[in-house]
């Protein structure tokens, strides 16, 4: 029977943030890969999006350009926070073309470990008003946990 307790679990992320890379790019190989049905080969013509966390380091930045420019060569990349798409796709519902403009937008950004309230003007985070709240899904994941288990 093999031992089972030297086997270690590795996350790519630690608290909202890419922690290990050559995890993160083990993950992003095996999407990429024909095994999941998309089997891209030639990355060059291919334009990727990807969303940040609110106020990323500029070390992660720099080392997720890295890893989608010189690892995987995608031909075009651009990294923005969710909360600015989640504002933009509700402005753009909006009939009135002026309050699209002006209309300020509150977002909450809930993950894994933290939440972020995130202001958005004029289609821009107001970084000074942005809060970080020490509460994500784990959190409220065990009490509800508790509540449902018998």
């Amino acid at each position: 029977m093999p031992d089972f307790s030297i086997m270690e679990f590795r996350r790519a992320h630690d608290k909202g943030y890419v922690a290990r890379w050559d995890t993160e790019r083990d993950i992003w190989s095996s999407a990429c890969s024909s095994d999941m049905g998309i089997g891209l080969t030639d990355l060059a013509d291919v334009s990727l999006l990807v969303t940040d966390p609110v106020a990323t380091p500029s070390q992660i930045r720099r080392a997720m350009d890295e890893l989608v420019f010189e690892t995987f060569g995608f031909g075009e990349y651009a990294a923005t926070p969710s909360a600015r798409l989640a504002a933009a796709s509700h402005l753009s519902s909006k009939s009135s073309k002026n309050s699209r403009e002006s209309e300020p937008v509150l977002v909450l950004v809930s993950g894994f470990s933290f939440t972020h309230a995130v202001p958005i003007v004029t289609g821009a985070e107001l970084r000074p008003s942005i809060r970080r709240i020490e509460f994500g899904w784990h959190g409220a994941y065990q009490p509800f946990e508790k509540v449902v288990s018998f």
